[in-house]
């Protein structure tokens, strides 16, 4: 059977090369800051189309679990993995008590605002081990990256969600963006503030122990995507 890779067909197999340069280049970024030794738990939260859970099995030999919460998108994540070796599910009281080294949350929080990014988080912290590491990428989307990346998207006909000018100002003076809602869940990026995440993770009990940027990580804040690797205070 074709594995349906719907989620992926928009990023890293997106028409746009520039977007699947970006995209790719995250997944090889989310892998080097997890330092994948003695590592032997592995969560993908929120994991979409099993897309990376596929690059994990590859690339290290630990136990790999993906809780994708959507049902439609779960059971579309089941006909992508056929391998017994990767655990999927559903809901989160699915997993046993043992918990993480590693929990991975990639481009998932830009899409929910305060509140629900606060239990997400805490979803995470439960599920991780004193001593284990989260890493969370979200995209850049105020500031300078946010007025290229919006003119890119112009450019291309590949359209967010509430896109108008006055929006991609607001992107780029960094002025809140109304995003459309429905059921918790912000389906556009554009205006999303990745700065006031700090404040966030620090409020439910994570410190920074690393941030970075993709594809460039000397660009910083140019760059497409922000990285933060996170412990338990």
């Amino acid at each position: 059977m074709k594995k349906k890779y719907i989620y992926s067909k928009l990023t890293t197999g997106n028409k746009s090369s520039l977007k699947r340069f970006s995209h790719n280049k995250r997944f090889v970024k989310a892998l080097e800051l997890s330092g994948q030794k003695r590592v032997n738990k592995i969560l993908d939260f929120g994991t979409g189309d099993g897309y990376f859970l596929n690059i994990l099995f590859d690339k290290t030999e630990a136990e790999i679990f993906g809780y994708e919460p959507v049902e439609e998108m779960f059971y579309q994540l089941k006909e992508n993995i056929d391998n017994d070796k990767i655990e999927l599910v559903l809901n989160l009281n699915e997993i046993s008590e043992d918990k993480f080294n590693v929990i991975y949350c990639l481009e998932v929080l830009e899409h929910f605002y305060e509140d629900y990014q606060k239990r997400i988080l805490n979803e995470i912290k439960d599920k991780l081990k004193s001593d284990g590491i989260v890493i969370i990428s979200v995209p850049i989307e105020v500031g300078t990256a946010s007025l290229i990346k919006n003119s890119i998207r112009v450019l291309i006909k590949q359209f967010e969600r509430d896109t108008n000018f006055k929006n991609i100002l607001k992107a780029f003076t960094y002025k809140t963006v109304n995003r459309q809602v429905e059921n918790n869940y912000v389906f556009s990026h554009i205006g999303f503030n990745y700065k006031k995440l700090e404040k966030i993770f620090d409020e439910v009990g994570f410190s920074i122990v690393k941030k970075d940027f993709s594809p460039f990580s000397w660009f910083k804040g140019l760059n497409s995507q922000v990285f933060f690797v996170l412990k338990l205070k």
